[in-house]
């Protein structure tokens, strides 16, 4: 396919079953004193197989893009795979690739993005960027949008093999990829300028970044020179799980929310991370309330620096990073607070915010809220689920369940179909709460085991997370009251065997994929803390 000299010959038969030579001119064939039109299957196999050949002589690249369209218009044609008894042909696998998803996630140095490769038919139509209609009087949800995962056009291996390895280690993006033995990927022209424009994004500063986030269509409309937009709408796939309740990227303020906070100001949660001047400090009650206490001294003796468990840190550092958190810039909650002895006089207090501060405003996405009034309404799709509703029976589950048992069972399977997101199971220490979650588990997975939901990228494993010294309970339960295999094969992501879970630190390698994602992805049931 890939040689430079190969050429692909057409024969035709007539009615009769007898080789005939044939003159074509468009979707015209003539052949002695008869002539007919070709069918369009016909013809764009026919104009396929001229395009490959015409490519003899070119590139490997070129050779392998020219393919393609032969194998997709030969499948229309004959409503059938290739069908040969050349050993390379049957092995032969070639992805085209005419739409693009954007996977995005967060690194220390802000947003970062890598190319999903979609099909041409996954793409959007002009009425994508429509408002989400709404649901009707009957509770009908809005249809769903693409899925990363399992609308990629390439298994997750190839696809990370691409995006990973291919995409982000190049500086121009190529006709063809040679994916694994015999396995290709074939880009359309306007998808390479696509990846070009996030490629040079990539590589943006931080705010360019950003900028690009907010209206990727935009930026590959004006590259490949399309004024209405329409290529670079059926360009980028847009998936839920890029834009789900996202109104955009800005500049996030707290919420108005002061009845939060009560006039104790207990509203800080036990640990959290703040960015003090360059360093990320994990606050508790206690240093938060020494910073407060310290600040306070300084700015009483007009110190510009404090020291706190060891740590130096400008006081003006300190203050901004009070002002991010809501509070004021002495630490103080609200203003209910009684006013403390070294605020500043209402009289010497500034009535305006200065100009510019010099604050870094932090880039964030800005979501939809419920906090003050009604912004959102989320509509529950309900689940299939098997008919039979009822508490697993041996050997699945080799326990007899407790009549407060198989209520809460029942109620976790009531609350799945309905297509809640999320339950709280609370109960007494005992009563058996985990034994009830196994169960239910159990139910959900050999559910989608007799419907062959389980397999390859519709497989959904299930994720329990527990602090360390109940992991291994789980293990024991399960064990105990489950049969074996009954929640299928399970990885545990915790201790000694989270290192067979560590992708190798080579060239490619960040921190954003020291796990191996794949064999998570595998896994019908995972363990971590």
């Amino acid at each position: 396919m890939t040689d430079e000299r190969a050429r692909i010959r057409a024969s035709w038969y007539d009615a009769d079953e007898r080789k005939v030579r044939i003159e074509r001119t468009g979707a015209l064939a003539r052949w002695g004193s008869s002539e007919s039109r070709l069918s369009e299957p016909l013809y764009k196999l026919s104009e396929a197989i001229d395009g490959y050949n015409g490519t003899e002589g070119a590139a490997p690249d070129m050779r392998m893009a020219a393919w393609a369209p032969v194998q997709a218009a030969l499948k229309r044609a004959t409503a059938d795979e290739l069908r040969t008894n050349d050993s390379y042909l049957t092995s032969l696998t070639v992805y085209q690739a005419g739409a693009v998803a954007l996977d995005v996630f967060e690194t220390s140095y802000g947003p970062d993005f890598l190319p999903v490769v979609m099909a041409r038919e996954k793409a959007s139509t002009l009425n994508d960027d429509a408002a989400a209609p709404e649901s009707d009087e009957g509770g009908e949800p809005p249809p769903a949008q693409r899925d990363l995962v399992s609308d990629a056009l390439l298994p997750p291996e190839l696809q990370k093999r691409f995006a990973r390895e291919m995409f982000a280690g190049e500086v121009r993006t190529r006709d063809a990829y040679v994916l694994d033995r015999n396995v290709f990927l074939v880009l359309d022209p306007s998808l390479k300028i696509a990846l070009d424009v996030i490629r040079r994004k990539r590589a943006a500063p931080k705010a360019e970044r950003i900028a690009f986030l907010k209206s990727p269509r935009a930026e590959i409309a004006a590259a490949i020179g399309d004024e209405s937009g329409e290529t670079a709408i059926s360009l980028l796939v847009e998936t839920w799980q890029y834009s789900e309740r996202v109104l955009g990227l800005g500049v996030w303020e707290p919420p108005p929310v002061p009845w939060l906070r009560n006039k104790a100001g207990q509203w800080l949660p036990e640990r959290f991370p703040c960015l003090i001047g360059a360093e990320v400090v994990e606050l508790d009650r206690h240093t938060f309330q020494t910073l407060k206490t310290e600040v306070a001294s300084a700015y009483a003796a007009g110190d510009a620096e404090i020291v706190v468990d060891e740590q130096h840190f400008k006081v003006a550092d300190v203050q901004d990073a009070f002002e991010t958190l809501g509070l004021d810039r002495f630490g103080n909650g609200g203003m209910d607070e009684a006013p403390a002895k070294w605020e500043v006089e209402p009289a010497q207090a500034e009535t305006e915010p200065a100009a510019n501060t010099g604050v870094n405003l932090a880039e964030r996405l800005v979501i939809r809220q419920n906090l003050d009034g009604q912004e959102f309404v989320v509509a529950y799709a309900p689940r299939d689920t098997p008919a039979e509703v009822a508490f697993p029976s041996p050997p699945l589950v080799a326990t007899r369940p407790k009549p407060h048992q198989t209520a809460g069972f029942d109620w976790l399977v009531a609350c799945y179909r309905a297509g809640w997101p999320g339950v709280l199971l609370a109960d007494d220490m005992g009563l058996g709460k985990t034994f009830q979650a196994l169960a239910f588990l159990s139910w959900v997975k050999t559910g989608r085991r007799n419907s062959g939901l389980d397999r390859g990228a519709q497989n959904r494993p299930v994720l329990i997370v527990a602090p360390t010294a109940l992991l291994r309970n789980w293990i024991e339960e399960a064990e105990r009251h489950l049969a074996p295999g009954a929640l299928g094969e399970r990885v545990d992501a915790f201790g000694s065997s989270l290192r067979r879970l560590k992708t190798p630190r080579d060239e490619h390698w960040s921190p954003e994929i020291a796990i191996d994602i794949a064999a998570l992805r595998a896994a019908d049931w995972v363990l971590t803390t």
